[in-house]
């Protein structure tokens, strides 16, 4: 379940920061529609981010549990997972609770970006995404990241 204890072994050392390829680091895209994902996949590389991708909730949280990652843009309306809960479980546990999060979503909800950002995510943008928007948030969020 989502409360269950992260998976570390005793004594080992949990998930750092990935290192940066080219100074930018390792983001995680997280969106159901693989339309997206490929699409803000192609806007990072093409940039020099090295990037991988979860086509939902469940797989972004294996992914975080096996690899370190920079920044996560995370979807909110997914099966299997939703986005706020993938967001709740990245701010309890120790080594991704500082992680940058960008929500982008195509959510309906009015009051979405509220709840996202008092659950702990660091910006929020809406579909259809704009790339150079896009780029300027996941810049933003990781220099205020590395202080």
């Amino acid at each position: 379940g989502v409360d269950e204890a992260p998976r570390t072994v005793p004594g080992a050392a949990a998930p750092v920061a990935a290192a940066p390829v080219n100074g930018l680091g390792h983001v995680l895209v997280v969106d159901d529609e693989p339309t997206n994902r490929t699409f803000v996949r192609g806007l990072l590389q093409k940039e020099g981010f090295r990037v991988s991708e979860a086509p939902d909730g469940l797989a972004a949280l294996d992914s975080l549990g096996r690899d370190a990652f920079d920044l996560m843009v995370l979807d909110l309306d997914m099966p299997r997972l939703a986005g706020y809960e993938v967001l709740s479980h990245v701010r309890r546990q120790i080594p991704t609770a500082m992680l940058p999060v960008i929500v982008l979503t195509g959510t309906l909800n009015p009051n979405a970006e509220i709840e996202v950002m008092e659950r702990g995510a660091d910006d929020y943008l809406t579909k259809p995404i704009d790339a150079a928007r896009l780029l300027a948030r996941v810049k933003a969020a990781l220099r205020r990241a590395r202080g």
